[in-house]
């Protein structure tokens, strides 16, 4: 059976964390314990990757929180570097609210906030587009 290499699985965990909202403190931890096993070696290969790929602000809000949160152990240059991406801190900002109110049961992630949330993630015009068609026109209407 194949497996991912870890610099690639650093990318799945962070791109499937953000589509759910990063709802799991589970999946920010898969992150650290990925981060703090140090088999992720070539840092700028994750970067390259997720450049490449067009996530690379999904991946860097996935290795923020993991370090932020957990103290994921993350090399200085690369930690300088999630710092620099823009909207990461925000994003982070967002995720920790919506974690700190599930903790207290309470549920407060509405539509708009989820919205903002995809179009802060999106890091272009083409990939936000998607998402704006899908909130116009595929998210359940009220019952009148």
């Amino acid at each position: 059976l194949r497996k991912f290499q870890s610099e690639d699985a650093i990318s799945v965990l962070c791109v499937h964390g953000t589509k759910h909202w990063w709802d799991r403190l589970r999946w920010i931890c898969d992150v650290a314990e990925l981060v703090n096993s140090q088999r992720v070696t070539d840092w700028d290969r994750v970067e390259a990757t997720a450049i490449e790929t067009n996530c690379r602000r999904s991946v860097s809000l996935g290795l923020f929180l993991a370090s932020d949160l957990l103290d994921a152990k993350l090399p200085n240059d690369t930690r300088r570097r999630l710092e620099r991406t823009p909207g990461v801190r925000r994003l982070a900002s967002q995720v920790r609210n919506w974690l700190e109110c599930a903790e207290r049961g309470k549920q407060v992630r509405n539509v708009r906030e989820r919205f903002r949330f995809r179009m802060g993630v999106c890091e272009r015009m083409r990939d936000q587009v998607p998402q704006i068609l899908h909130y116009l026109f595929a998210r359940p209407r009220p019952v009148r």
